[in-house]
């Protein structure tokens, strides 16, 4: 069990931020895994590259390219500049939170 604390903040939080970063959060650590399990290199820190730079590996790689339409791919790239807006605190409109919530759909529903 892990342990947790309660969030105590003087300040309201956006539901649909909490939310954008718990996708973001599984979306990123999915395709971090993935790059894990491909081996592609063992001299490769896989926690430190970037997050673009995770999604250009998942979509250069024959091992996990395949696993992904274009389309999808197309949409991680689109996540990098809502990413940065998520993790500097920046509201995100719905079409915004749209294209995370399909890409999640995409990695985890299928």
């Amino acid at each position: 069990m892990i342990n947790t604390i309660p969030i105590i903040s003087h300040y309201e939080i956006p539901e649909r931020l909490l939310d954008a970063y718990k996708l973001l959060y599984d979306i990123e650590n999915y395709l971090r895994d993935l790059l894990i399990n491909s081996q592609l290199s063992y001299h490769l820190t896989y926690e430190k590259l970037s997050f673009f730079h995770v999604i250009t590996l998942i979509d250069s790689l024959p091992s996990t390219k395949s696993n992904f339409k274009r389309d999808t791919i197309a949409n991680l790239y689109h996540t990098v500049k809502i990413r940065n807006k998520v993790c500097h605190m920046h509201n995100i409109d719905n079409q915004e939170y749209h294209v995370l919530y399909a890409c999640w759909k995409e990695l985890f529903e299928s």
